[in-house]
């Protein structure tokens, strides 16, 4: 019995990882904008508002560059591995830390938007959530990011 998933079931597994992130932020968002909007659950510090104004599109878009570098730099170590599915192992690792520094700012922003009600944090949040989908990956993705050759695509099969 093969222990190891066929490419197809590989790249199902880290598409489902990144949907359940995405789903994940979308329904707390959800609850924030309903709570804000409905419920009239909006602290309105303005004085939280003051600071988050800046930490929070700093925190998002250093946070964004920081998960552009970094998935960057793995992916050059990730090439030079020689075994196929260690290769793959280690790439979904650099997808999921990738994700991971996403959406800590996503949720920064979301938590930023419940406790002052400013729309500019859901603003970032939509940006996160685009590079989210951006980023799922798809067979021609995964091929092309880590250069397989063409021994290696036969390994894969299918």
């Amino acid at each position: 019995m093969n222990s190891k998933p066929s490419f197809s079931e590989y790249i199902r597994q880290i598409q489902v990882i990144c949907i359940a992130l995405i789903i994940g932020q979308l329904l707390f968002l959800g609850i924030s904008i309903y709570l804000v909007k409905y419920s009239g659950t909006n602290f309105g510090n303005g004085g939280l508002n003051e600071i988050f104004i800046y930490i929070v599109p700093l925190f998002s878009i250093s946070s964004m560059l920081g998960s552009y570098i970094f998935f960057k730099s793995k992916l050059i170590k990730v090439k030079d591995t020689p075994n196929l599915f260690t290769k793959l192992g280690e790439y979904r690792s650099a997808q999921i830390v990738r994700w991971a520094l996403l959406e800590g700012p996503s949720f920064f922003s979301i938590i930023a938007y419940l406790l002052t009600g400013n729309y500019l944090y859901l603003g970032l949040v939509t940006l996160i959530i685009v590079l989210f989908i951006l980023t799922i990956p798809n067979r021609g993705s995964v091929e092309n990011e880590l250069e397989l050759s063409w021994e290696e695509k036969n390994q894969l099969g299918e």
